[in-house]
């Protein structure tokens, strides 16, 4: 037989590798193998992450801790939430322990406030930050909370220290347990002091202060269009709880047209105009941040509530998409106190919650603290300023940024601040531009010149009447506030804290000109007194409450404010009183925090559909509106339709006289255009109505709706289609969680949460407010939503928006949103036996140098 190249080929082969047999079916299990692996690899991550993610960024909640600080053993609780209980012998061992689980939960939360208190956020985010850093130390956070620490009294100094001893112990004897954030930012955690705590106190009044924002717009409108225009659109405040002849309810209407078209003539030595647009720094006061703050809170006494006692309900409105929220809430036992609460991280005590005698909870009052001035700079000088005749130096001081900045050796450059001074505060301007000599403008701050010796905040604990809480509040004297509170007797009462000035000229609504010719002459002239400032107590309809409304009378004695919430809110909060005659139960109020109807759509929405049905491109947006039954929720086209035509009317009313930058600013900042605009739209004869831009016609209301339901129909058309009433609410108004380590690109919706739909609206009960140029993505609701019943000893309602911890890939950073967005009941535990009954862990802190730990 002839042998074949082939055949010698494979017998070759078989010659060289005697085990050829064999090798193919190893190969072939090889395969096998590489392929179960492939197949079991997905598997293997998963159990991977599932094992080991839940383990990383924990911290120590069982066994003993030993540490200096204490004075006696404290014993930290926590319940399925995660929500800490702390139990301790003394008043200033609770507060140790407040700053110990501070640190634990929320190191990384309290760092980032501080950077921001103090004007250092550049250090972490480089130029992006600069704005924010230079209004800080402009405005001076920090430096107003180190003049007040110098003066607290030894109580107050006390508690502060303390609350910083039990965050920097966790610091220094637990370094293992330092969260992962500060590894993943590259920073560091530094020593917390007093001063600290002071700043983001300051930090957040700030915030939840506006006259500025509305003193810049109201001088700006004048800059565009006059004195006697820009008057026609100032805002107007309403009070609904005035009552008319004949006990029939009316509004108390206080607009400041009047008080600011006689102030402007005189105001400025002629010159009417100041250009503030044109300055960018000014502008940027109007920056706020997540304590900006809204809110809800409402209390019925023992003759409205289901079992005669009395039932408070509190929900602040702040930015709660950052996890894991901006309120933290703490449980207090010693043998004095028990109390359960909550507030901003990194402040002790708590302003929302309750002890076994008084409960709290608080809203924005708006009460105006805060004055801008026009100030002359001397032409000779001009390190000097005129005031009176006289040429005066500006006080400076020096701040410097260190700016994160890549191309910089090691990684920061330097810029200097110089900030100057005058009598009345910091120039918050540069030069004025085309004014007939150098102006430039001071801010005047309240908080920053009626700070006291006691600061209030830790005296809720141990309240035991609404006299005690009165007697707190008046201590609290850096932040403007509504609060409603009730005691165990069943009283219950509103008192609004903060200090405001007697002003002898003026209204607060215009920037003040120093004459620069005559003596001054101070326009504040001390305080409102505490006993003045607007308050209530157990009023005959046995119910009290406030939605940051227009809260004096007109025959208020002083000036208190221009700037409130529209009044729909608590219009709708008078309405859902009025629906329970027979008293309210802990189950209504959860129910009226979560209210959807929208009183400013009732109003307005059938003056939008009549107008939008006469033409028929925009018909289909007419009868989504006459469908809807005016609430806000997520399964309804009527929300979309009327939010969206509303603000386009509004952008299209104002657009043609005041141009795009300002119509935004004005609209951008909603409570100071809803009520006037609301009025315009019902009574329909506005000349703002015409479009300036059309010299041939003159435009009306309703031309103006229909031009806005058509550009509605071109905005939303391509992104949810063409038929309107297919525009659910929830596809667009949504909010979303962030984790602060990734708030954009791969990863952030496993972080933080998709886009979650969301019922409400900026004029709801039940809070969805949208920034007006990012429609309608929520920025602002309720961060807590809380019901005390004080028949019930056991628990409070209560729940959070994000959870009781910041640390990333923690159960317990995010576990409350589905809770918080549909509803479900959750609880802060106030019994002993219920702590008791729901503790998950249990961790004693030991004073170091105590005896030894009894071996279980």
């Amino acid at each position: 037989m002839t042998e074949t190249p082939e055949d010698f080929r494979s017998s070759k082969k078989h010659q060289d590798d005697p085990s050829a047999e064999a090798h193919s079916p190893r190969r072939k299990r090889f395969r096998k193998r590489v392929l179960l692996f492939l197949v079991l690899l997905p598997v293997l991550l998963a159990i991977g992450v599932a094992v080991m993610v839940p383990r990383l960024n924990r911290y120590q909640t069982d066994g003993v801790i030993r540490l200096a600080g204490p004075q006696a053993e404290i014993t930290i609780v926590r319940d399925e939430k995660g929500m800490p209980f702390i139990q301790a012998g003394s008043l200033r061992d609770v507060i140790f322990g407040q700053g110990f689980v501070t640190a634990q939960d929320r190191l990384f939360q309290i760092h980032l406030l501080k950077l921001r208190a103090a004007g250092r956020l550049t250090e972490l985010a480089g130029d992006a930050a600069r704005d924010l850093d230079v209004q800080a130390r402009t405005i001076g956070f920090r430096r107003v909370a180190e003049q007040h620490e110098g003066i607290l009294d030894e109580h107050n100094r006390q508690m502060f220290q303390t609350f910083a001893d039990g965050i920097n112990a966790f610091v220094e004897s637990c370094p293992g347990d330092v969260p992962l954030e500060f590894r993943l930012a590259g920073l560091t955690p530094e020593q917390w002091t007093p001063v600290d705590s002071l700043s983001l106190l300051y930090l957040m009044s700030w915030d939840t202060s506006a006259n500025v924002r509305s003193e810049i717009i109201s001088q700006a409108l004048i800059d565009a269009v006059g004195p006697d225009r820009a008057a026609q659109i100032f805002p107007i405040n309403v009070n609904p709880d005035v009552a008319a002849e004949g006990g029939q309810e009316s509004v108390s209407v206080r607009s400041f047209f009047d008080s600011a078209a006689a102030a402007v003539p005189s105001r400025a030595s002629g010159q009417d105009r100041l250009n503030v647009l044109q300055d960018r720094r000014l502008t940027s006061l109007l920056a706020g941040g997540s304590l900006h703050v809204g809110s809800n809170n409402w209390v019925t006494g023992p003759s409205r509530s289901v079992g005669e006692h009395a039932i408070l309900s509190g929900d602040p409105h702040l930015d709660p998409r950052m996890l894991p929220g901006i309120m933290y809430a703490v449980g207090f036992f010693t043998p004095e106190i028990r109390a359960v609460g909550a507030g901003i991280p990194g402040i002790p005590g708590f302003i929302i919650g309750r002890n076994e005698f008084v409960a709290t909870a608080v809203t924005n009052n708006y009460g105006d603290v805060q004055d801008l001035y026009v100030e002359t700079v001397d032409p000779n000088q001009a390190d000097h300023y005129l005031e009176g005749g006289q040429s005066v130096p500006f006080r400076t001081e020096t701040e410097t940024l260190q700016i994160k900045d890549a191309s910089a050796a090691g990684g920061r450059r330097t810029e200097t601040l110089t900030i100057r001074f005058t009598r009345r505060g910091p120039v918050v301007s540069g030069i004025l531009p085309g004014l007939d000599s150098d102006r430039l403008i001071t801010l005047r701050w309240a908080a920053a010149e009626s700070m006291q010796p006691d600061t209030g905040l830790t005296a809720l604990l141990t309240a035991k009447s609404v006299d005690d809480v009165e007697a707190a509040i008046a201590s609290v004297t850096s932040i403007v506030l509504n609060f409603v509170f009730a005691d165990a007797s069943g009283n219950i009462a509103r008192r609004a804290s903060g200090k405001l000035p007697q002003r002898t000229a003026g209204t607060g609504t215009l920037p003040t000109v120093v004459d620069a010719r005559n003596p001054w002459t101070d326009n504040w002239q001390g305080w409102i007194p505490f006993a003045e400032m607007p308050h209530a107590r157990n009023p005959d309809r046995g119910w009290l409450g406030t939605a940051n409304h227009y809260v004096v009378a007109p025959d208020y004695p002083y000036y208190y404010s221009n700037y409130a919430a529209a009044s729909f809110r608590y219009r709708r909060l008078k309405q859902c009183m009025a629906e329970h005659p027979a008293g309210l139960s802990v189950d209504d109020h959860w129910a009226i925090q979560r209210d959807t109807k929208n009183l400013m759509a009732e109003a307005a929405a059938d003056v939008l559909a009549d107008a939008l049905d006469a033409d028929e491109t925009t018909r289909p947006l007419a009868d989504v509106l006459r469908t809807w039954n005016r609430h806000d929720t997520v399964d309804q086209a009527g929300p979309t339709v009327f939010q969206t035509v509303y603000c386009e009317t509004a952008r299209a009313t104002f657009r043609d006289d005041l141009g795009d930058d300002l119509t935004d600013m004005m609209l951008g900042t909603w409570y100071y255009w809803q009520e006037r605009f609301l009025k315009m739209v019902l009574d329909g004869r506005s000349p703002w109505f015409d479009d300036q831009t059309t010299a041939d016609r003159t435009e009306t209301r309703d031309d103006i709706i229909r031009q806005a339901g058509r550009a509605v129909l071109n905005m939303l058309a391509p992104r949810l289609g063409p038929d309107p009433s297919e525009w659910h609410w929830g596809r667009v108004h949504t909010i979303r969680f962030d984790n602060p380590i990734r708030r954009s690109g791969v990863g952030r919706d496993w972080l933080g949460t998709a886009d979650l739909p969301m019922d409400g609206s900026g004029e709801t009960l039940y809070r969805g407010w949208y920034d007006f140029d990012d429609p309608h993505r929520v920025t602002f609701a309720a961060a807590l939503r809380m019901v005390v019943d004080f028949g019930d000893s056991d628990k409070v309602r209560a729940v959070l928006a994000g959870g009781s911890t910041g640390r990333t890939f923690h159960p317990h950073q995010k576990d409350q949103i589905d809770a918080w967005l549909t509803g479900t009941p959750q609880h802060w535990w106030f019994s002993d036996r219920a702590v008791q009954q729901h503790a998950q862990s249990r961790l004693k802190l030991v004073p170091a140098g105590g005896p030894a730990e009894p071996a279980d």
